[in-house]
């Protein structure tokens, strides 16, 4: 068997130590937050392999690894933690006797020793292609914060998670398990929830994910900038009523407050093209928050392109087979 290249870490988004001594206001982060890559690997065959790198062996079948877990250990061979870091599952289904597997890992890595525990197996596998990619774009200490923006895209399901007080915690906008979702939610109140630890100086802290499955990581540039041109917020003084067009102005307002009537289930075809043109212009929208985060994904492009290609090995991002 050939000896592949060793895989630089490229750990570029490590927003949970980037953030330890946050000062700054009105701050906007990208990062990558779950990288999914299949490919063809032989547990069996690298056993020593895995376990030099930390992976526990956690499940078994008729005798045969089907899951390992990426353990966080100190220099004493301590355990630091008893959640993953990262797991490697064997695919059910069809595949499941041809070696197929997956490796899974969200934004939870520390360093980039840790990483190079995953690249390690990653480059032991075969036919390799990334699955699953979520970007997580993090809104901080901004001035404008409370879960004001919505999802202005025409024709895909939305719904909403609420909270006992009837603030709004989570908006999702397309199913589960489609190629492309999006999800914004309250970040630091998730993090309150969970007890997890929480960088000093945040007063507030929102998040926009990107969830791409399939061919449509292969697109995630394209992908995210198009998710941030529905990401918008309402500004009713940009309305501008007048006598002429109150009619107008409060369809405009009500599609404003209510987005997922923007399909044709509910107005004619006619009267929503006339409708979304509007809002695509942003009449009665504000669209600051994606402006600034557009201007963020041009600054780090380069390094988050390099980061999803490190978890190829040497290959590039390429077409699911």
């Amino acid at each position: 068997m050939r000896q592949k290249e060793k895989i630089k870490p490229y750990l570029t988004s490590r927003l949970e130590v980037h953030f330890l001594d946050l000062l700054e206001n009105n701050l906007c982060e990208i990062s990558l937050d779950r990288v999914t890559v299949n490919g063809v690997f032989h547990a069996e065959q690298f056993t020593s392999k895995l376990h030099e790198n930390n992976w526990a062996l956690q499940k078994e079948l008729d005798g045969h690894p089907t899951k390992f877990g990426l353990k966080r250990i100190n220099s004493n061979g301590e355990l630091l933690e008893k959640h993953n870091i990262a797991t490697l599952v064997r695919n059910k289904g069809k595949n499941k006797h041809q070696g197929n597997w997956r490796l899974d890992t969200s934004n939870h890595i520390y360093s980039d020793k840790e990483k190079q525990k995953i690249l390690a197996i990653i480059n032991l596998f075969d036919e390799v292609h990334i699955t699953r990619l979520d970007i997580a774009i993090d809104f901080i200490n901004f001035d404008n914060a409370g879960m004001n923006y919505r999802f202005y895209k025409p024709n895909v399901k939305q719904y909403r998670i609420t909270e006992r007080n009837g603030a709004i915690g989570t908006i999702y906008c397309g199913s589960y398990g489609s190629s492309v979702q999006y999800c914004y939610y309250d970040k630091l109140k998730e993090r309150n929830n969970k007890k997890a630890r929480i960088p000093p100086n945040i007063r507030n802290w929102e998040r926009l994910e990107i969830r791409l499955r399939r061919k449509k990581t292969l697109n995630w540039l394209d992908e995210t900038k198009k998710a941030l041109n529905y990401f918008k917020c309402p500004d009713k003084v940009k309305l501008n009523p007048n006598k002429k067009d109150m009619r107008k102005v409060a369809m405009l307002e009500y599609l404003i407050n209510h987005p997922d009537r923007l399909n044709n289930n509910y107005l004619s075809k006619s009267t929503l093209a006339k409708y979304r043109k509007l809002l695509r212009q942003n009449k009665g929208l504000d669209n600051s928050l994606a402006l600034i985060a557009i201007n963020r994904l041009d600054k780090q492009t380069k390094s988050l392109e390099r980061e999803i290609n490190s978890y190829l090995g040497t290959n590039k991002l390429k077409e699911v087979s």
